[in-house]
């Protein structure tokens, strides 16, 4: 599919940037997502994802399973690029930092900058997430252009597996939209549902994504995607799931299952494939 003027290698082509009020949009666990206007709401399918897609400031994440989340997804990585960057392309996870493919970050603490990107990585921060105080810090800040801050703490511990979470920090842009809402002031258009018949179920075409890996392919999964599960039955899928497996994180052939086929189906959970 043709970028257009979302291609980051056309930064010219995009209408003038806004740069006024600033809100954050959170993102953390598996994953979770407060959006810019304050909706709370939760992707879980593998894939990568526009995060923010707009006419100027792009942001994607990459989203993958652990061996501690029963199937469902967590953020990996997240990167930037388009217009506001140049074309350029800045790519931080667990154990990777770079811009343009080059390594950047090496070491703890460590800064980095050039005329675009300050990033700073210390242990300086907010957790951004529950049951993680008294937890040592790993935390990447970035200064981006248009008024665009970043926080993302990177998570390795053995028991969970390498994630990482992100605060974004940013005023609107032309176009916006994507997992972290339109950005439009109005909570109650930023349902889940609603935003992926806005952008999309199959996440970012691959010729637009900022990620050097090749594109998850989505449609491939072998199972109903649990992102079509409205939030009222996929909260209810949690309560009987945690109850049927006894863990926090239900897996995810609970959820599919009692989610396109019934609350019986909790009773045999596992039948679908992860």
């Amino acid at each position: 599919m043709a970028c257009a003027s979302l291609c980051p290698l056309t930064p010219t082509a995009a209408p003038a940037p806004l740069v006024g009020a600033t809100k954050t949009c959170t993102v953390w666990g598996d994953p979770h997502i407060l959006t810019f206007d304050g909706k709370r709401v939760d992707f879980y399918t593998p894939g990568e994802y526009w995060i923010v897609k707009s006419n100027t400031v792009q942001i994607q994440g990459l989203y993958r399973a652990t061996h501690a989340t029963s199937g469902l997804s967590v953020m990996k990585q997240i990167a930037f690029g388009g217009p506001f960057l140049q074309g350029h392309k800045l790519l931080i996870g667990t154990d990777v930092a770079t811009f343009d493919g080059q390594a950047i970050l090496s070491g703890f603490p460590a800064q980095w900058n050039n005329e675009l990107v300050t990033a700073v990585y210390d242990g300086q921060g907010t957790t951004l997430q529950e049951g993680r105080d008294g937890k040592q810090l790993h935390i990447v800040h970035l200064t981006l252009p248009l008024g665009v801050t970043v926080q993302i703490n990177r998570w390795m511990e053995a028991a969970e597996g390498n994630y990482v979470n992100a605060k974004i920090t940013m005023p609107a842009q032309p176009g916006q939209d994507g997992h972290c809402g339109n950005f439009n002031d109005n909570q109650a258009d930023d349902d889940r549902l609603q935003i992926r018949a806005r952008i999309g179920t199959n996440g970012v075409e691959a010729g637009e994504l900022l990620f050097p890996t090749p594109k998850f392919a989505i449609s491939a999964i072998p199972h109903p995607d649990i992102n079509n599960c409205a939030r009222p039955k996929l909260e209810h899928a949690k309560g009987l799931c945690k109850a049927k497996e006894h863990k926090f994180i239900p897996s995810m052939a609970c959820l599919v299952d009692v989610c396109f086929g019934g609350d019986g189906f909790a009773g045999s959970a596992g039948a679908a494939g992860e």
